[in-house]
C-alpha cells in the first residue's frame, strides 16, 4: 500500500499513499552496506531480453501511454465532482481505469507468449491490474515460465510498493520453489510470510462488523468479497510455518533493502529490470527478522492475552498495563513525529470523553526521543490520555519486544486482556454503516456489552 498515483489518480488512493509512506518506522538508509555475505548475494543484474517484434513493442506501449492518459482524465474529472453520489456514480464507470485495458494487455501475451513484449504485458498486469482477473492470469504464467528470472524478483520488489494482491503471493511462491538462488529464495520466503501476516489482519478487520481496514479503498469490492472468504486463521499458520522455514533453513541469508531496489518510471515496467542497478544488501541475517515476527505472531495475535507493559510517563511515573485488566483498553504505538499517529488524536480525545466513568482505558507508547515534544502536545490538549515515554524510541524495549513495524500500530483489548482486533496504521474505517458512530466505536460498545452484568 505506497504511492497509488501511478496506478489509479483518486484522492482518497493518494491520501493512502502519503499515509503508508509516514508509517515506515525508520526513513531507509540509502548508503550501500557492506556487509554481504558470500552465502547470500544480491541478486545478479537482470539480463536486457532481446528487443522482439517492433509492432507488439508499439502496442505494448500505447497501451500504457493509454491507461496513463485515462488515469490522469480521471483525476482531473473527479477533482471537479463535490456531489457525494455523482462521485460515487462516476468512480462505479470510470475507476479502476486499468479494467480498460487489461483484456488487450493479456491477449497480447495469450497470443505472443514469446515475445519480449508479452513479458512486459504481464509485469503491467501484475503491478496494475490488481483489481483484476487479468493480473491473476498473468501471475500465474509468470509463475510457470519465469520463477528463475531474476526479472520476476524485482517485479516482486516493485509489487510491495504497491498494494498487496494474490498475483504477488503467487510470485513470491513461485520464487520460494523455483527461484535462481539459494538467497532469493529464502528472501522470498520471509516476503510471503509477512505477506501472510498482513493479509490475516487485512481480513479479520474486514470481518468485524461496521469496519473496513483503511487500505480496503484501494479495492474494488468483487475483489474484497474474495478476500473476506478468506479463514484468517489459517493465513497465519501458513505464515508460522513459512517463518520456522526461514529459520530452518535460510537463517543466515543476508536482507536487502527492498526499497533500494529499482523503481518503475513512466509506468513502464521495463524500467524496473531493463537497469543494472540491483537491490542494496541489508546487515544482519534473515533469522533477525524472522524470529521476532514469530514470537509476535504466536504471542501477540488475536486471541491472545496481552504481556505486560511497564515502564514510566513523561514525568517518570510508573505505568502498567497490567493495571487496567478488567477495561476494554486501546493500545496505541505512536509518536509526536508520526503523522498518521497525530492524524487520530482528534478521534482518541472523542472516545475517552464519550467513554469517561465506563472501564475503558486508551493508553499510547510514545517513541519520541525527546520528552519535551510529548509534554508539549499534553499540555495543550492535544494527547488527553495516559502515555508511556519510550526513551529508545522505535528501537526501544516495548516496541521491540512487540515487534512494530509501522506507525500507528492499534491494538485493542478486551476486559480479559485478550487481543481482540490488531491494526497496522490508520483505525479503520465504516464500511457504510447507518450508524452515527464511528465504526472503532461500535467495536468498543460491543466489548463493553461483553464484560456488563448479566
Amino acid at each position: 500500500m505506497r504511492r497509488f498515483s501511478r496506478r489509479s489518480a483518486i484522492a482518497a488512493i493518494a491520501l493512502i499513499t502519503a499515509t503508508a509512506e509516514a508509517q515506515q518506522t525508520n526513513p531507509p538508509a540509502t548508503a550501500k552496506s557492506a556487509a554481504a555475505s558470500s552465502t547470500a548475494p544480491a541478486a545478479a543484474p537482470a539480463a536486457r531480453p532481446e528487443p522482439g517484434d517492433p509492432a507488439l513493442r508499439r502496442l505494448f506501449l500505447d497501451l500504457v501511454a493509454e491507461n496513463s492518459d485515462a488515469a490522469r482524465r480521471y483525476s482531473q474529472e473527479i477533482a471537479k465532482i463535490r456531489d457525494p453520489k455523482q462521485r460515487e456514480a462516476f468512480m462505479a464507470e470510470r475507476w479502476p481505469t486499468e479494467k480498460f485495458v487489461v483484456g488487450r494487455m493479456i491477449d497480447l501475451a495469450r497470443r505472443h507468449p514469446d515475445d519480449p513484449s508479452a513479458f512486459d504485458a504481464l509485469a503491467w498486469l501484475v503491478i496494475f491490474g490488481y483489481n483484476t482477473d487479468q493480473s491473476d492470469e498473468a501471475a500465474g504464467i509468470l509463475a510457470r515460465r519465469y520463477a528463475d528470472d531474476r526479472r520476476l524478483w524485482l517485479i516482486a520488489q516493485e509489487m510491495r510498493r504497491g498494494v498487496d494482491s494474490p498475483a504477488r503471493a503467487t510470485i513470491l511462491r513461485a520464487i520460494l520453489d523455483r527461484g535462481p538462488d539459494r538467497a532469493t529464495r529464502g528472501r522470498a520466503c520471509l516476503e510471503l510470510a509477512d505477506y501472510h501476516v498482513d493479509l490475516a489482519e487485512f481480513v479479520r478487520i474486514l470481518a468485524t462488523p461496521g469496519m473496513l481496514p483503511w487500505q480496503a479503498v484501494a479495492y474494488l469490492p468483487a475483489r474484497l468479497d474474495r478476500f473476506r472468504a478468506l479463514d484468517p486463521s489459517r493465513l497465519e499458520t501458513e505464515a508460522e510455518r513459512l517463518y520456522r522455514r526461514v529459520l530452518d533453513e535460510f537463517a543466515d541469508v543476508t536482507p536487502i533493502r527492498w526499497w533500494t531496489s529499482p523503481r518503475m518510471t513512466g509506468s513502464d515496467p521495463r524500467t524496473i529490470y531493463s537497469t543494472r542497478r540491483d537491490p542494496e544488501v541489508d546487515t544482519g541475517t534473515l533469522a533477525d527478522t524472522a524470529r521476532p515476527a514469530l514470537v509476535e505472531l504466536t504471542t501477540l495475535g488475536v486471541g491472545r492475552v496481552a504481556p505486560d507493559i511497564q515502564g514510566v510517563d513523561v514525568d517518570g511515573h510508573p505505568l502498567r498495563l497490567s493495571d487496567h485488566r478488567g477495561r476494554v483498553v486501546v493500545l496505541t504505538f505512536s509518536g509526536t513525529w508520526c503523522g498518521p499517529c497525530k492524524a487520530m488524536y482528534p478521534h482518541q480525545r472523542e472516545i475517552v470523553q464519550r467513554l469517561k466513568g465506563k472501564p475503558f482505558a486508551l493508553l499510547s507508547i510514545m517513541t519520541d526521543e525527546n520528552a519535551d515534544a510529548i509534554r508539549k502536545e499534553i499540555a495543550s490538549g492535544d494527547i488527553t490520555w495516559p502515555c508511556w515515554w519510550e526513551r529508545g524510541g522505535t528501537q526501544g524495549a516495548i516496541p521491540t519486544a512487540w515487534n512494530v513495524r509501522g506507525y500507528p500500530t492499534v491494538y485493542i483489548l478486551d476486559h480479559k486482556g485478550v487481543i481482540r482486533l490488531k491494526s497496522s496504521g490508520l483505525l479503520a474505517t465504516s464500511s457504510g454503516s447507518d450508524s452515527p458512530q464511528p465504526p472503532i466505536d461500535e467495536f468498543l460498545d460491543t466489548l463493553l456489552r461483553e464484560q456488563a452484568p448479566r
